[in-house]
């Protein structure tokens, strides 16, 4: 293989290090941000001479943020891996991009080349990085490396559902103008990932979710595996999925947590159609009306049990809000009307 860099070791494939400024992104219609690269007499990839290595703005990370190929997400919080990569003074874990003719796309890594691209405009530089270089020969094309990446017991880093269901639905398009019916691009997905037909379908159903719930998704307060769930339960409509997942959030953050975990979800999901079938029965009881007619309800907002720390913490405020007095009878600490409320707040939830 010439050098693109030097080797350095080996893992499920060969590992090099790099200069980051080879590396471009590929955007979702196939077209490149970032230089062009070739092969020179001593074997060596250098940027052509009329091309700039790819440099970060606002415009260039919006564009990728909204259109770019295996882009995971936002560039949220991108400062604190910043820091990290300045504090270690390298890239921890490797990145991986794919040699296509004159162009080194990445694959996987969007946000640490971002950080080494503005560490640089920092006045910071990293010259060299390792990364995992997969090459699009003969035989191998963009689609089965696409495959590979959502293929069961993958190595690299895991897809966020968002970032699954648009390239479901990329394949779908490009799979429609070459031809082949939804079905025969199922298939096909469903032979080369491993994938249930209902993960598939599911995944799928992602896009139709409003902005505020794909945004929790996003940004990671829903458990993956809650959300393929109760968006495969046929017995609740969109509307209903969506309020669940959203009450899911909202209990998780009551309990100080930022994701809201499978078992959550589940417990209002099932809380929810209980009530909703007991309404349904009740309507019943009384006449034969529409299903349209029946008011249902909303899903309970659960209120998470009080642990060891919010209880402690409510003795110190009782005993730091005034002094205790001993009498007779014991000692009395007076509590204020707001310390009392929150007293009884807890105990409601144990």
């Amino acid at each position: 293989m010439s050098r693109i860099g030097r080797k350095i070791g080996k893992a499920t494939k060969e590992i090099y290090l790099i200069d980051p400024k080879l590396l471009c992104v590929r955007l979702e219609d196939g077209s490149f941000l970032g230089p062009k690269i070739c092969e020179y007499d001593d074997g060596k990839y250098r940027i052509i001479p009329q091309d700039q290595p790819l440099n970060y703005t606002k415009e260039i990370i919006s564009l990728i943020e909204e259109k770019g190929w295996n882009v995971r997400g936002k560039y949220n919080n991108i400062e604190n891996l910043i820091e990290a990569i300045k504090a270690a003074g390298r890239i921890r874990e490797p990145l991986q991009a794919i040699l296509d003719g004159d162009r080194l796309f990445l694959k996987d890594g969007h946000r640490r080349h971002l950080s080494l691209n503005l560490l640089e405009q920092r006045g910071i530089k990293i010259a060299e990085v390792p990364a995992i270089i997969d090459r699009l020969e003969k035989g191998v094309s963009l689609r089965a490396l696409e495959y590979d990446m959502l293929s069961l017991g993958s190595d690299i880093e895991e897809l966020s559902l968002l970032d699954r269901a648009k390239i479901i639905q990329r394949h779908l398009k490009e799979d429609r103008l070459s031809g082949k019916t939804e079905e025969q691009s199922k298939q096909e997905f469903l032979e080369h990932t491993g994938w249930k037909a209902q993960d598939y379908d599911n995944t799928l159903t992602i896009l139709t979710l409003s902005p505020s719930t794909l945004n929790l998704i996003e940004e990671g307060c829903l458990a993956k595996t809650a959300v393929l769930r109760t968006l495969s339960k046929k017995e609740l409509n969109h509307q209903e999925k969506e309020k669940i997942l959203q009450t899911a959030v909202e209990a998780a953050q009551l309990a100080g947590k930022n994701k809201a975990s499978s078992s959550l979800v589940n417990e209002i999901a099932q809380d929810y159609l209980e009530e909703k079938q007991n309404v349904i029965a009740e309507s019943l009881k009384e006449t034969t009306p529409n299903e349209q007619d029946i008011t249902l309800p909303q899903p309970k907002p659960k209120k998470p049990k009080p642990n060891a720390k919010e209880v402690v913490q409510l003795f110190r405020e009782i005993m730091n809000s005034s002094p205790a007095t001993n009498t007779i009878e014991g000692v009395i600490v007076t509590i204020t009307p707001q310390l009392w409320e929150k007293a009884l707040e807890i105990h409601q939830r144990l």
